[in-house]
């Protein structure tokens, strides 16, 4: 997943970047714009993904691209969850 990620922004995979122990800390990937710090996650599942494909066919169903918004209780600020191919349609990234 990382390699596609990195693809996708022009960049590069950084191998063994989850156990990097010195040097600056540089993510799953070094793309050329710098204004993205890319870290990738992969997991058998996450819960909230099921809560955006339920809303995302309400979307689509309208003609819309899904931001999916979430605020964990206690926390500062609102995560904003969509799909990669879509946020690489609404933002221009160096390449």
């Amino acid at each position: 997943m990382e390699r596609v990620v990195a693809g996708k922004f022009g960049g590069h995979r950084i191998p063994g970047s989850g156990v990097q122990r010195t040097g600056p800390l540089r993510g799953d990937a070094i793309i050329p714009d710098p204004r993205f710090h890319i870290e990738c996650k992969y997991r058998q599942a996450f819960s909230f993904h099921r809560t955006f494909k339920d809303e995302e066919v309400k979307a689509k169903q309208l003609g819309r691209v899904l931001l999916l918004v979430t605020k964990q209780a206690g926390d500062i600020g609102e995560l904003v969850t969509l799909r990669l191919d879509e946020f690489l349609s609404l933002v221009e990234v160096q390449r």
